[in-house]
């Protein structure tokens, strides 16, 4: 079953990963990572932006395989 999200929490889930993604100067693959990991926590409820933030940042500084 797919997720559907609000516009108010695509934009902020979109400012999230891009801010993370600049601030780590990640690489596409580790984007993916931590849309993904976004997306997940997202979907369980946790839409805040600090909340989205920190497990965007936690994801990010794992490099993806």
């Amino acid at each position: 079953m797919a997720n559907t999200f609000d516009h108010e929490t695509l934009e902020t889930m979109r400012a999230v990963l891009e801010e993370v993604a600049q601030e780590l100067n990640s690489s596409q693959a580790t984007q993916a990572k931590m849309a993904e990991t976004i997306m997940r926590k997202a979907a369980e409820g946790d839409v805040s932006r600090e909340e989205l933030k920190d497990i965007a940042i936690e994801a990010g500084t794992k490099p993806a395989p």
